[in-house]
């Protein structure tokens, strides 16, 4: 069974974008990349990946 995360890490995000972490978190907070902060950490959902890569930004909607 393929089941897959609703929501990533920065870090995780970084791999499956195959760019630094440096950069997932820079794109975080300009607003690139919609992500949730809890506390500290970034949380970024699933579907916001896929509509960046899709080439649409629903800033979470």
């Amino acid at each position: 069974m393929n089941e897959e995360k609703k929501v990533l890490t920065v870090k995780e995000l970084a791999k499956e974008l195959r760019i630094s972490p440096n950069l997932a978190y820079q794109q975080i907070r300009h607003g690139f990349i919609y992500s949730l902060k809890l506390g500290d950490r970034y949380l970024i959902p699933r579907k916001a990946i896929d509509d960046l890569l899709a080439g649409t930004n629903s800033k979470g909607k």
